[in-house]
């Protein structure tokens, strides 16, 4: 008898072959028949499969679910869109190795896990922890270069290894891969512990990849604008290194990575969130936004993969990226802390009241235009129309709400456009700062995912999340990794499906589960998953293809999307009727399992 059995539903199998209407067989965790006409045998449950689409579960390539899992292990924001499957530990981010507690605590701390209860040393610990964790969705684990240098280096990591510790390293990535990683992933971006490893370092870690066949993926140098530290201190958005970097930093940044895959031909890499590579800023025409895109994507990836490299890249398919809402006076805060003149001002209440003195309001200007201020990842110096990008979403101010800065300046305060960009847009942020404190918003629009079905139409490339895992409802308690809540991360994969397939037309549905099934599946080389077929996992996405929709609203972003209806991980319901059900069907992926 069979545990489950949908019928007549409409399948796309994530081979990207056309649909067709059929019925499905699923026997504890598998699919044991798939067919055009009705199977006979009776179940134990039987779903009418009647207007529903039914796929494989989806799987995101790039996820820090991981991150959160300790707290939110329920994976809610993963399976409201569908996704069955992620691949944790990227941007060089993970919580294990942990040797060091000189490093890890600061580390975990600054990732707002401070009150996380470590109870593992080595990555086969951190895998054991999970497995006691009510899982809703399985976890592909990559071990992260910042906690695996960090657990050689400690805090003093802001330094080239030497070639013990380099040693050292090699042997703790060995252990991670034995315990059942499936690779590598670094981050060489400003602030971080990756970001000093040198070329001996990398090459001595590629080549363990390179030998096991597993993957080494990147979050590369200087993937957004940044700015050199003048005292030696780093955060995320500042580095020591050369000024020239804040300009072309994302261009080298991605040729040094294709360097190692150039280097490493028969190693399996896959850039992360992959941009536009030479971050002309705007305004520009889209065609030249068009042939920059392509001109990155032939350089980066076609003509390494002529030569024969196993290279694919992802990006996040929406032009917010993971833009959540904040306090407008937070992140400016943070960066007037390292600036010396205004480091006594680096409270909310002292800069806001600061904002009534025309003499503090010029000091704050030339900061702004001086190239060490970002709000949140908006860079005035490298961008000087960032205005146009920052959206206001909540505000007592009448009129506000709803508007970028630029609307609202050109109403306020019209000029030339450099007056605009250089003094306008910055008065009427100081004026509405001090009409309302508390005012908040958001960057609606990142240069860096600007026309992302441009990239995605890459044969080798698919959508991400890049985001953690959240609850259903909102923890007002928490800001993982710094991320906030973002909309997108509960609606992702289905703001892909609807803006790409039925909106602008770029792909088929068929095509388009291909990208977030099968193709991600074969990258990470997961098998068994990814497709629906005889003998494969039983994880199964179901929704009404008219009724997919999303919300965007950044004051509820938790909202979920419409149109899932079941989501079936490893032949149980994790979602039902839109329900989680907390069935704890998720698991680890272990890589040593599919090599044996």
């Amino acid at each position: 008898m069979l545990d489950i059995l949908i019928k007549d539903a409409w399948i796309i199998d994530g081979s990207g072959k056309e649909g067709y209407r059929g019925c499905i067989g699923i026997k504890g965790d598998k699919i044991v028949q798939v067919e055009t006409e009705r199977i006979p045998e009776e179940a134990k449950e039987v779903i009418d499969g009647e207007g529903l689409v039914c796929t494989p579960g989806f799987i995101d390539g790039h996820s820090h679910a991981d991150v959160s899992i300790p707290y939110y292990p329920e994976l809610y924001n993963l399976l409201g869109q569908g996704i069955t499957t992620f691949a944790g530990g990227n941007c060089g981010i993970g919580l294990a190795p942990a040797w060091k507690e000189e490093f890890y605590r600061p580390y975990f701390d600054s990732l707002d896990l401070g009150d996380l209860d470590i109870s593992w040393n080595s990555f086969g610990e951190w895998l054991d922890y999970v497995k006691t964790l009510p899982l809703e969705a399985n976890y592909v684990p990559l071990v992260g270069l910042n906690p695996l240098r960090g657990s050689v280096l400690g805090r003093d990591y802001e330094r080239a290894a030497t070639q013990e510790e380099i040693e050292k390293e090699t042997v703790l990535l060995e252990e991670a891969l034995d315990a059942g990683a499936f690779g590598l992933s670094v981050s060489l971006d400003p602030g971080i512990c990756g970001h000093f490893a040198d070329r001996r370092e990398l090459d001595a870690l590629c080549r363990i990849l390179d030998r096991r066949k597993v993957l080494f993926t990147a979050h590369t140098r200087h993937h957004q604008t940044q700015w050199p530290s003048e005292d030696g201190q780093s955060f995320y958005g500042w580095f020591i290194g050369h000024k020239g970097e804040a300009i072309c930093g994302r261009y080298q940044g991605l040729v040094e990575f294709m360097e190692y895959y150039r280097r490493f031909p028969t190693l399996r890499c896959m850039v992360a969130h992959l941009t536009n590579a030479y971050g002309v800023p705007q305004p520009h025409s889209l065609a030249l936004e068009h042939a920059m895109l392509d001109e990155s994507v032939e350089f980066l990836i076609n003509e390494p993969r002529k030569d024969g490299c196993d290279v694919y890249f992802n990006t996040i398919p929406d032009e917010q990226s993971i833009s959540s809402s904040y306090r407008v006076a937070t992140p400016m805060v943070r960066n007037m802390k390292y600036e010396e003149a205004l480091r006594e001002y680096a409270t909310e209440e002292k800069m806001i009241a600061g904002l009534k003195d025309k003499a503090f309001r010029e000091k704050m200007k030339a900061f702004i235009n001086g190239g060490k201020f970002k709000l949140t990842m908006l860079h005035p110096a490298t961008d000087p129309y960032w205005a146009a990008d920052y959206r206001f979403t909540k505000s007592r101010i009448p009129g506000v709400v709803g508007k970028t800065l630029m609307e609202l300046t050109k109403e306020r305060m019209p000029g030339t456009d450099r007056e605009l960009v250089y003094n306008n847009c910055i008065e009427v942020l100081f004026d509405l700062l001090t009409e309302d404190p508390d005012i908040r918003g958001a960057m609606c629009l990142d240069k860096r995912e600007f026309e992302t079905g441009r990239l995605l139409r890459s044969p080798v490339s698919i959508p991400v999340t890049d985001t953690v895992a959240l609850p259903e409802k909102p923890d007002i308690t928490r800001n993982i990794m710094g991320y906030g809540t973002p909309p997108v991360a509960y609606s992702i994969f289905i703001r892909f499906l609807v803006n790409m397939c039925r909106e602008q037309g770029i792909f088929t549905i068929e095509e388009a589960i291909r990208k977030i099934t099968s193709l991600p599946a074969h990258i990470l080389r997961i098998p068994g998953r990814g497709q629906i077929k005889r003998g494969y996992y039983a994880d199964i996405t179901m929704f009404r293809l008219e009724e997919l929709a999303y919300e965007n609203d950044f004051n509820e972003p938790e909202k979920p999307p419409h149109g899932i209806v079941h989501v079936i991980v490893n032949g149980k319901f994790a979602m039902r009727e839109g329900a989680l059900k907390k069935a704890g069907a998720g698991r680890i992926l272990n890589r040593l399992e599919f090599e044996e």
